[in-house]
């Protein structure tokens, strides 16, 4: 389960525009390490127009399979991103995270949860509540396991993306569409556990129907990943993702709903549910502050496989546009 709070300022010179899906991306455990990738809304930053944003993520990560792994953890994320507009439709961004990895106090929140929708706690009451762990079987034999011994702990900074997207013709007037290259670069703070990671490459494109006050968004997009293993465990080497979003939001509104989707393709080639796909939902209210500010507030859930994805995440971001409307 994700929940999602977020305050952003974009500026597309269009107040009535609507706000677009949450631009979060994927929080399963691989796609953190690895590279997530960012779906982008279907619309490029104006010319000479310049933004950051500030986006806090925390989440509870609960991954339990008997004999390959135990993953017990919560992350506290920041992420920094910087975008410039270039330009006849094109714009470029930089992404930097940085991680704060403990034991956290939501297990016993989530347990509740669980307990209220009678979903089960994938035998979470088996060990303590709020401890840390991270222990992976790469072979499945027994006492053939690895773990961090805590050097996962305390702070750390992850892997900067870059991003360029180009806004595609419009395809009538309630019709936007755009393409984005990304590349995710190694200069995470290399650990004796995990190691430095391999650059990776992306792509991925965006489209957006409205009909009324109703917005349909689809985004489709593949990753390359430079490294062939992550802790023993064999990773396939493509990553494909999707996301579907529907946002409710009448021009002129400050206010908009927003519900998605965003599917994941397997992380690994073949290692318990890590090689299923993750399935993560996610429901959100947009409050437009100005022209050029909004906040956003989400709930998210995973659905299907709950041992490759988070039970439950909490994010925050702020954002601002310095540029030309």
């Amino acid at each position: 389960m994700n929940v999602a709070v977020i305050a952003e300022k974009e500026n597309r010179g269009d107040d009535v525009l609507p706000g677009g899906f949450i631009e979060l991306p994927s929080q399963a455990p691989v796609q953190q390490i690895l590279f997530g990738l960012p779906h982008q809304t279907p619309w490029a930053a104006p010319a000479r127009s310049c933004g950051l944003a500030l986006q806090q993520t925390w989440t509870n990560l609960w991954l339990y399979q008997e004999g390959r792994y135990r993953i017990d953890a919560e992350v506290m994320q920041y992420r920094l991103t910087a975008r410039a507009g270039l330009g006849k439709g094109i714009d470029v961004s930089a992404a930097v995270p940085v991680r704060y990895i403990s034991g956290g106090i939501l297990d016993g929140f989530v347990e509740a949860i669980h307990r209220g929708l009678g979903s089960g706690d994938a035998s979470r009451d088996e060990f303590a509540r709020d401890d840390y762990s991270f222990y992976v079987n790469s072979t499945g034999m027994r006492g053939d396991w690895t773990g961090d011994e805590g050097r996962l702990r305390g702070w750390t900074l992850g892997s900067v993306v870059l991003s360029t997207r180009v806004a595609t013709p419009v395809f009538g007037r309630h019709m936007r569409g755009a393409v984005s290259l990304h590349a995710k670069l190694p200069t995470s703070l290399e650990d004796s556990y995990t190691g430095r990671q391999g650059i990776d490459v992306g792509v991925s494109a965006s489209m957006m129907r409205s009909l009324g006050p109703i917005h349909a968004y689809v985004s489709a997009g593949a990753a390359y990943y430079g490294d062939r293993s992550l802790l023993g465990v064999p990773l396939a080497p493509w990553h494909f993702s999707l996301l579907w979003a529907v946002e409710r939001h009448v021009p002129g509104s400050r206010h908009g709903w927003v519900t998605q989707m965003t599917i994941e393709s397997k992380s690994a080639d073949d290692f318990s549910q890590l090689s299923k796909n993750t399935f993560e939902v996610l429901t959100g209210y947009r409050y437009h502050v100005s022209d050029r500010t909004r906040v956003e507030l989400g709930v998210a859930e995973n659905l299907f496989y709950f041992d490759n994805t988070p039970d439950i995440s909490f994010h925050l971001a702020l954002s601002h546009d310095f540029g030309a409307r």
